[in-house]
């Protein structure tokens, strides 16, 4: 299922991309940014199951309360009509319930905090319409707290990542009005997590890969 959702999204932007009634759009007004144009996206991006099970796992945790949505705002700017720089931030903080060895009583707080850099380039659409690909680096700090029964104040694990990695994806911008518009994205990650074992007494790295989402608003000035 999930590839067969990726698949339809690739076919999506290449339809986006190479629309063969753009040419009938030229007689509307210009409503994508131009060139030397500053702006922001404002986006929500649900963490994906294999990036909060990777983390849960370090400290043994399971029965998940809810899947977290991460939130954050990238500033982009825009050398040509084609192509701009990006760069901006993403946080989410959730808790979860996590069964222990004699212990059924426990919760586990996740917060996450991630900055990125990045470049992307449109690729053909419309006058309203703005397909493209973007290739970002980000960089993050990952805390993970485990403690006995429901109150995080009762502290018994923590560990702090510092997280590396890239995203490589496509995304769609359609301007519903002169530099305004709604937008979405699908990229794949990879990423380093490192960080101190508290049970072993030993730093750990591990790697991880998953894919991700973003749907937003876009404006600019």
């Amino acid at each position: 299922m999930k590839r067969l959702s990726i698949l339809s999204i690739l076919f999506l932007w290449s339809l986006l991309a190479y629309n063969p009634l753009a040419a009938q759009e030229n007689t509307e007004d210009y409503l994508r940014p131009d060139a030397g144009q500053f702006g922001f996206f404002i986006h929500l991006s649900p963490i994906t199951n294999s990036e909060r099970r990777q983390i849960e796992n370090l400290i043994g945790a399971n029965d998940e309360v809810f899947s977290p949505i991460a939130m954050g705002l990238d500033l982009r700017y825009y050398l040509t009509e084609t192509v701009a720089l990006r760069g901006g931030f993403s946080f989410f903080n959730y808790r979860s319930k996590f069964e222990q060895t004699g212990s059924a009583n426990n919760l586990m707080g996740i917060r996450d905090y991630q900055v990125n850099l990045g470049i992307m380039k449109a690729f053909g659409g419309t006058n309203r319409v703005e397909p493209y690909g973007f290739f970002d680096l980000q960089y993050g700090r990952t805390q993970v707290r485990g403690a006995s029964g429901f109150n995080l104040d009762n502290i018994e694990r923590e560990n702090l990542f510092s997280t590396f990695g890239a995203t490589a994806g496509l995304g769609f911008n359609y301007y519903i009005a002169k530099n305004i518009g709604i937008g979405a994205e699908l990229g794949m990650s990879i990423n380093t997590f490192t960080g101190l074992d508290e049970s072993a007494g030993e730093n750990i790295t591990f790697f991880l890969s998953s894919a991700n989402g973003k749907i937003g608003v876009s404006v600019f000035f």
